[in-house]
């Protein structure tokens, strides 16, 4: 009597040198190339932020006291421009004023960008060694320095454009729609246009991470790979930055009411309490923008890293 179908597909198998077992042990034994999820990204990025925090907090300093020195040029210039009234809405005034914010906006995009290349370097150094010093920290973005600018400046025009486009679809419907919302309810419409173009922007997020891994990258090579791995992204850095940006007012807050202590029981004198404000804004500038960056490095690092080098890392985890 012939045997079942089971054995009969072993007896056959093991005649050509396969047994079964061996099909299992070999199918359950193969590593598998590591997932990148939503949990893994942002433990990776908040545990990276936490070990380098003293590093790229002294990086970041140096463009964020650069942003603060421009805000506070511009504010001179602009009020400086009112009063001798070349701001007008007449006489080419209008162009000339939206021609100033995109310029105020555009500077402080660049100096971001050259920010953030400093953290790629350091999220895409395989080894303590190739981490770039503190006083080396724009090295890679200088060397880059035209296609991290054209990088910065394309990505703020498209915000710009965009922010423009839907904040006057949105105010035309209201207005059609006779809707007339108050204070919270514009900030709320704001921030809900702000976050959505910031969704679709974040597919240039990995442009100047592919730059500073390959100093070969064109500009046009680094838009397509950002745009291939950060397919279906856009969610999850729409929640990361909705959850930045709470976190930062809060800080903030929190900032004002340490100040506003300090005042009312003395410690602060008004010499000393711009000082202190200064001294604070621009710390918490430093401290608060690099977590995006890091997001942004690991899912390029991750996305781009070999076959070996992730089943590696798989296996040691």
């Amino acid at each position: 009597m012939a045997r079942g179908g089971t054995g009969d597909l072993q007896e056959e198998l093991s005649k050509g040198g396969i047994s079964m077992n061996t099909m299992a042990t070999s199918t359950l034994d193969k590593p598998t190339r590591r997932t990148l999820t939503w949990p893994f990204l942002l433990t990776q990025s908040y545990g990276l932020y936490r070990e380098s925090f003293w590093k790229l907090f002294r990086i970041a300093l140096l463009p964020a006291l650069l942003a603060y020195l421009w805000r506070y040029g511009y504010r001179l210039a602009f009020h400086e421009f009112a009063v001798r009234g070349w701001i007008s809405l007449l006489s080419g005034g209008f162009a000339l004023l939206i021609a100033s914010g995109w310029v105020n906006g555009a500077f402080y995009w660049v100096v971001s960008s050259f920010f953030f290349a400093a953290v790629a370097s350091n999220v895409l150094a395989t080894t303590d060694e190739e981490k770039p010093a503190i006083s080396d920290a724009f090295t890679r973005a200088r060397a880059r320095l035209s296609a991290v600018t054209v990088a910065a400046l394309l990505s703020w025009t498209i915000f710009w454009l965009g922010q423009a486009a839907a904040s006057f679809a949105l105010w035309s419907v209201m207005d059609r729609l006779r809707m007339r919302p108050g204070y919270y309810g514009i900030m709320l419409i704001a921030a809900i246009s702000v976050l959505l173009l910031a969704g679709l922007l974040s597919r240039l997020g990995l442009v100047i991470p592919a730059l500073m891994d390959q100093p070969s990258t064109s500009l046009r090579e680094a838009l397509k790979t950002s745009v291939r791995i950060t397919e279906g992204w856009e969610p999850f850095f729409m929640m990361f930055l909705a959850k930045s940006a709470i976190l930062g007012y809060g800080f903030y807050w929190l900032g004002d009411y340490a100040l506003g202590w300090l005042w009312q029981h003395g410690s602060l004198s008004a010499t000393t309490y711009p000082w202190a404000a200064q001294t604070l804004y621009i710390s918490l500038a430093a401290a608060l923008e690099s977590p995006l960056f890091i997001a942004f490095s690991i899912l390029y690092r991750e996305s781009s890293m070999p076959q070996e080098e992730a089943l590696s890392a798989t296996t040691v985890e």
